[in-house]
């Protein structure tokens, strides 16, 4: 099936919308029983079935006579009824051969790729693919991330160039991920500048920027509209066959048009206003008794600079509004910042409330810049001793005993720490060391490779065994088996019981936790 044009495309993909994959099976590849493990079966039945195309593995575009690519994907549809995407997109391998040579808009990766139609399908639990619904699809032009999907490509390629590429992490870069890509954990190919053999990788937009561009346009509003609507019946069939007359001009209404952002607006937020009445005319500077900061009465901060920034990478960003402070106490920085004098006791989370302020809070970093909807990223202030030995180990969300339903491979923490970047601002100090008096040292940027995956997966499985048994001695606890970097411990308040009660709600008081050896090992190495 050829199509003359983009628009003659997306109007014949327009009758997609409410079909099941079983529907558009017209060559039964739902039958063969040699093709239902293949993670790329849903697209090659929307290939097959719906746009006529044989089966193949060539090197160029879908649609090479317009340039588009085309991919299939799932959404989830989130207990607050919010969607995300279910997995990263595989876009094309990485020849490592290759990449060393290649610049990134003369690369295999954009000749293919610079225009994506993707077709959107709800993953639900408990039904097979043919029973799953396509809701939508939508023109993607990579383009539209051009500079930071380039600087993404650079530092795949430089580590490379360092014959690092069997340390290469998804963790490295913001939007373009390279990602594992072998029929077994065992498959190792070779690489240029050294004799270790690394793992077949392949460039993915990763799944936290998947979400972000399902999100942010209006394919998004439209699933959530036809999110009830029940798949057509049998005698509705999509019968496979183009529109008679594509020549017809499609009325405005129902012609679907390339996707594009939306203009980013300007960050509105203002800074608080000033409204204690009591406040005296003159400015002199206020002292804050830090056992009197309760939630409620700690102020409202806006980060310095609160404008939509050019920014390429997240650890770039946090460590130009952090350097200049590098060296001064966390109790210098906090008055620096604030104009506020601190007598009595210290914050237990000052520097938080330093981050916050400097950086910026979590939930106000996407009005900076789009990076931070499209990223996977933790900001994460650790004291440290001269050495970059942490004082305490490092903890993450708490867990659900919902996450551990999936078997590793497809589970939403194997993605989890795959993608995360982990941004590290470290206070020096001794052991023992008041807080308020560590010094800012650095900024550090953590990922997890292949070998700390591995680990992560025995813990992981720990878990899900304990689950299953419904025991709490089977939990991965500090020193549970040889080599462990990746434990769980209580996270909350005292009396919680966090151990006792972790069956008997979904959302528990128990978190994973980094050893102090991995820490500092991430720390000392980056």
């Amino acid at each position: 099936m050829k199509f003359r044009n983009e628009t003659e495309l997306l109007n014949y993909t327009e009758t997609i919308k409410g079909k099941t994959f079983k529907e558009i099976d017209s060559k039964k590849l739902l039958e063969n029983n040699s093709m239902k493990r293949r993670k790329g079966l849903p697209g090659q039945i929307v290939e097959t079935g719906f746009y006529q195309y044989p089966l193949n593995n060539k090197s160029e575009a879908d649609f090479n006579e317009l340039g588009i690519e085309l991919k299939v994907t799932g959404f989830i549809r989130n207990k607050n009824n919010t969607l995300r995407a279910k997995e990263r997109l595989v876009l094309s391998k990485i020849n490592y051969h290759d990449i060393v040579n290649e610049t990134y808009e003369n690369s295999h990766l954009i000749d293919k790729n610079k225009k994506l139609l993707i077709i959107w399908y709800e993953y639900e639990k408990g039904k097979t693919l043919g029973e799953f619904q396509i809701k939508d699809y939508q023109l993607y032009d990579m383009s539209q991330d051009a500079e930071i999907f380039e600087n993404d490509f650079n530092i795949i390629k430089e580590k490379v160039k360092e014959g690092l590429a069997h340390e290469l992490s998804e963790g490295d870069t913001s939007y373009l991920g390279a990602c594992t890509k072998a029929a077994t954990s065992k498959d190792r190919t070779t690489q240029p500048y050294s004799e270790i053999n690394a793992k077949p990788r392949a460039f993915a937009l990763k799944n936290s920027y998947m979400t972000g561009i399902l999100r942010e346009n209006n394919t998004y509003e439209t699933i959530k509209e036809n999110l009830n609507k029940k798949p057509k019946t049998k005698s509705s069939q999509h019968k496979t066959q183009p529109p008679k007359n594509t020549n017809k001009t499609t009325p405005k209404d129902k012609t679907k048009q390339t996707i594009t952002p939306k203009p980013k607006s300007e960050n509105k937020t203002q800074p608080p206003k000033n409204t204690n009445k009591t406040t005296p005319k003159n400015k002199t500077k206020q002292t804050i008794t830090p056992k009197r900061l309760h939630k409620s009465k700690i102020p409202q901060y806006t980060p310095y600079n609160n404008t939509k920034e050019k920014i390429k990478t997240i650890d770039s960003y946090i460590y130009n509004k952090m350097k200049k402070y590098i060296g001064e106490s966390q109790i210098e920085i906090y008055e620096k910042i604030t104009e506020n004098k601190i007598t009595g006791s210290i914050p237990k989370n000052i520097s938080k409330m330093i981050s916050d302020k400097i950086i910026g809070k979590d939930k106000d970093l996407p009005n900076i810049n789009d990076i931070f909807k499209k990223t996977s990223f933790i900001i994460k202030n650790v004291p440290v001793d001269v050495d970059y030995n942490p004082l305490e180990r490092m903890s993450f969300k708490t867990i659900s005993l919902s996450d551990f339903e999936d078997e590793w491979e497809d589970s939403y923490w194997k993605t989890y720490f795959e993608e995360t970047t982990l941004l590290v601002i470290c206070y020096e100090g001794k052991k023992g060391s008041k807080n308020g008096e560590r010094t800012l040292k650095g900024i550090k940027k953590i990922s997890f490779n292949d070998k700390d995956l591995d680990s992560f997966k025995k813990t992981y499985i720990k878990v899900k065994e304990a689950i299953k048994e419904r025991d709490f001695n089977l939990m991965p606890t500090p020193k549970s088996f040889d080599g462990q970097i990746l434990e769980i411990a209580p996270k909350g308040r005292k009396g919680d019981d966090a151990y006792n009660n972790f069956f008997k709600k979904d959302k528990t008081k128990v978190a994973f936790m980094l050893t102090k050896d991995l820490l500092r090992e991430k720390l000392q190495k980056s």
